[in-house]
C-alpha cells in the first residue's frame, strides 16, 4: 500500500535527478554521442512518467506493466551507455594532452 505513494514520489524526483545528471554530462563532454545519449534520456524518463501515469489511470493492466519495465530497462541500458561514453571522451581527451619528458620527470612533476 505505501508503494502507491512512495513509488511515484521517487519516480518524480529520480527522473527529474536523472535530467539534471544527462544534462551535465552532455554540458560537460561536447560530443555528438554524449548528446544524443543525454536527450535519450529525458525522452525516456519523460515516457516512464507517461506510462506511469497511464498505468495509475488504467489500474494497472498487465501488458502496461511489462511496458513500464520495457522502459525502465531502456533507461538502464542509456544510461549505461551514457556513462560510457562520457568517460571514453574523457579518457580520449586525456591521451590527446601532450606532455613533455624533462629528465625523467613529466610535466606534472611525477617520477617515471
Amino acid at each position: 500500500m505505501r508503494l502507491r505513494v512512495l513509488h511515484p514520489a521517487l519516480a518524480v524526483a529520480v527522473g527529474l535527478y536523472l535530467i539534471v545528471l544527462a544534462t551535465s554530462a552532455a554540458a560537460q563532454r561536447n560530443g555528438p554521442i554524449v548528446k544524443r545519449l543525454a536527450w535519450a534520456v529525458g525522452g525516456l524518463v519523460g515516457t516512464q512518467w507517461l506510462a506511469g501515469l497511464t498505468n495509475i489511470a488504467l489500474l494497472a493492466p498487465v501488458w502496461l506493466q511489462l511496458v513500464h519495465l520495457l522502459l525502465a530497462d531502456l533507461l538502464w541500458i542509456t544510461l549505461v551507455l551514457l556513462g560510457a561514453a562520457a568517460l571514453a571522451q574523457e579518457a580520449s581527451a586525456r591521451a590527446a594532452v601532450p606532455t613533455t619528458e624533462v629528465a625523467g620527470e613529466t610535466a606534472a612533476g611525477a617520477r617515471l
